[in-house]
């Protein structure tokens, strides 16, 4: 992550609140694929013992329903939530499945929400200044992802160099990719603090 100084704060500053809003988003998504990696190994466990003590294929436990019910799955009481194949839930958890994607989509898409319909009018008004002087130069891009997922099946539209993206590709980022856009939006959280209390300052950047 970047070299400048990231901190918790008490003092509120709508800067550091968008970018501590920002900074629990990464945190969530870090504890979802967190998650899923565990997850994972639990199911392949779980599948380890149902192959051996059934005798059934991979092919053949594919088949089966994997069911979200209400109540405890050995005593439902009613209410079924989802239901697809084992099949299908294998390939939605797997490291690059439909989950970790439909995460990176979530993620963008509220950041940019939350920046373009909150926090730029918020700033813009703190700093003095017209909102469409807010400016940046990740907050474009990241509204080009986030047209691609609303508008383009989840791809992107043009590439996107920063992030390795080309034309049409799917929009899913690795942790790298995630780095990488933090980076930027320090650096932009950076600027606007410099707006505020001079060029020559060298501005924390916080968190709640």
């Amino acid at each position: 992550m970047s070299s400048i100084e990231i901190v918790p704060i008490k003092n509120w500053d709508p800067i550091d609140e968008f970018f501590s809003f920002c900074w629990d988003i990464l945190g969530s998504y870090f504890d979802l694929m967190a998650a899923l990696f565990h997850f994972r190994l639990l199911t392949d466990d779980i599948r380890a013992r149902s192959k051996s003590q059934s005798g059934l294929s991979d092919e053949e436990l594919d088949k089966a329903w994997h069911i979200y019910d209400q109540g405890h799955p050995t005593h439902p009481i009613g209410g079924l939530r989802h239901i697809s194949s084992q099949g299908a839930f294998r390939d939605r958890i797997s490291e690059d499945g439909r989950d970790k994607i439909l995460q990176d989509h979530m993620s963008i898409v509220i950041i940019y929400q939350a920046w373009e319909h909150h926090f730029r009018g918020i700033i813009a008004a703190w700093l003095a200044c017209n909102k469409d002087d807010l400016k940046f130069d990740v907050m474009g891009d990241v509204r080009k992802l986030r047209q691609g997922i609303i508008h383009r099946g989840g791809r992107v539209e043009n590439g996107i160099e920063w992030l390795n993206l080309s034309k049409d590709d799917l929009i899913k980022l690795d942790i790298p990719q995630w780095t990488n856009l933090f980076e930027k939006v320090i650096l932009m959280c950076r600027e606007l603090k410099k707006m505020k209390y001079g060029q020559e300052s060298d501005p924390q950047i916080g968190f709640r």
